[in-house]
């Protein structure tokens, strides 16, 4: 069985990020439509893990399985006395049967607790995955990859390697330790031995720290909602494409061939991170009606900014009009009404 990209067609926009990032020149446009050539796709899930709205997936990996595998993986994983912490490894098939053997991972003290899944490549590792995993239950995600050149992908693995300061900075504003997630691209010839300093490294790292909050049988409710705030802001068309476009713009430019200031570029990613994860924290809030007053009240966001929020939020549809008390509407997220 071939692991390659396949489209849905009814979610795809034509947005053509994934023609860009195609190392391989699979992704073609047939009757306006983006199409896979299965001959020339590699199955890296470069495409899939930055697509901006969720269009494209693994034929025999999609998001969906990952996530299944993430859950269950979880729901085996006991806490303990003493303690040891409950970790995802998600690590790159190449790195694995090169080097980073995950049958080696009982060799490293306290890590009964582990839990590996494997990934065609560690460009096809979507942010979601990771803030999935702490959502149900782990301690720490550690992703393993294939350093620099090693990587079997034409550099795919780089594209995460520039994502990942993007999750810490989410794990930060749901109020998590952002030491608590990892990535470590390997080089193969060290693989074996530095694949089990860095996890031995990553479960002492961990206890330290203790058992995540956002767990265990009293989680911190306001962090939890902060991370399925990122959850939420991860699926948003905008934030996707930025995260998926950073590298790709750094390295190509855009269309008249211009390259952006990487701090111009970081700073005005780092601002929609900012503004994607309060509309997150917005539509979650508006489960049930609310003015904007009483969201500002609850969230901690100022009258001004949350109207602001509310308003971009009714022009893509995901909030409407409830009901106007007074002079006072109140908005509540579509779909509830």
């Amino acid at each position: 069985m071939s692991m390659v990209a396949v489209v849905d067609l009814d979610r795809c926009v034509n947005c053509g990020l994934c023609g860009r990032l195609c190392k391989y020149e699979a992704v073609r446009v047939e009757d306006f439509e983006r199409r896979i050539d299965v001959s020339k796709c590699s199955g890296c899930g470069v495409c899939t893990s930055s697509c901006p709205s969720l269009a494209l997936t693994l034929k025999y990996l999609p998001h969906k399985m990952v996530i299944a595998r993430v859950r269950a993986l979880l729901r085996t994983a006991r806490l303990k006395e003493p303690f040891e912490p409950r970790i995802v490894v998600f690590a790159c098939d190449w790195a694995s049967r090169r080097g980073a053997d995950l049958g080696l991972i009982r060799k490293v003290p306290a890590s009964s607790n582990v839990r590996a899944t494997k990934l065609t490549c560690m460009g096809a590792l979507d942010p979601l995955f990771v803030i999935e995993a702490f959502l149900t239950g782990a301690d720490g995600v550690l992703a393993v990859g294939c350093a620099g050149e090693d990587c079997n992908f034409l550099g795919s693995n780089l594209v995460t390697e520039a994502k990942a300061k993007w999750i810490e900075r989410l794990l930060a504003m749901a109020g998590l330790e952002t030491s608590r997630f990892k990535l470590v691209l390997l080089p193969l010839a060290e693989a074996r031995e530095r694949f089990l300093a860095e996890l031995s490294d990553f479960i002492s790292a961990l206890k330290e720290l203790g058992p995540s909050p956002a767990s265990g049988p009293n989680p911190d409710q306001k962090l939890r909602n902060g991370l399925e705030a990122v959850k939420k802001a991860l699926s948003f068309f905008r934030l996707r494409a930025l995260l998926g476009y950073e590298r790709y713009l750094l390295e190509a430019g855009n269309a008249y061939g211009e390259r952006p200031d990487p701090e111009e570029l970081r700073a005005v990613i780092g601002k929609a991170l900012s503004a994607e994860f309060e509309r997150a924290l917005i539509l979650l809030a508006l489960r049930e009606p609310k003015s904007v007053k009483e969201i500002a009240e609850e969230l901690g966001i100022e009258a001004s900014r949350v109207l602001k929020h509310v308003a971009v939020l009714r022009a893509r549809r995901q909030v409407e009009l409830y009901t106007i008390e007074g002079t006072s509407p109140r908005y509540k997220a579509a779909g509830e009404v």
